[in-house]
């Protein structure tokens, strides 16, 4: 497989500005997912691609979807917006329904 064509080039850049932006180091992805330190580093200079399964993975570890993870016309949802949304997705319609005005009344200032 060769990792110079560019949809291979975008997946290194895309993991690389991920990492950046929310300050994660590579080397501690690399080992928290179980992996040699390296193991990103690898794939973000070219010596290596991931699998679709460990590309999932690294979507999961920086708490994006693999849609967000292709996505180029949008900047990624922050991960404390993301917390939020997850909690509201886990609530009942009633407590959903609590919180709108809440949120309709901040969404003003």
């Amino acid at each position: 497989m060769d990792n110079n064509y560019p949809d291979a080039q975008f997946i290194r850049k895309r993991i690389e500005d991920l990492c950046s932006d929310r300050n994660v180091a590579m080397h501690k992805m690399s080992i928290d997912m179980g992996h040699a330190r390296t193991y990103v580093h690898k794939i973000t200079t070219g010596h290596s691609m991931p699998s679709v399964s460990e590309l999932l993975y690294i979507c999961q570890y920086l708490k994006i979807t693999p849609e967000e993870f292709f996505r180029v016309d949008t900047e990624p949802v922050p991960i404390a917006k993301q917390e939020v949304i997850e909690d509201i997705l886990s609530l009942p319609v009633d407590d959903v329904l609590t919180l709108k005005p809440i949120i309709e009344r901040l969404k003003k200032k």
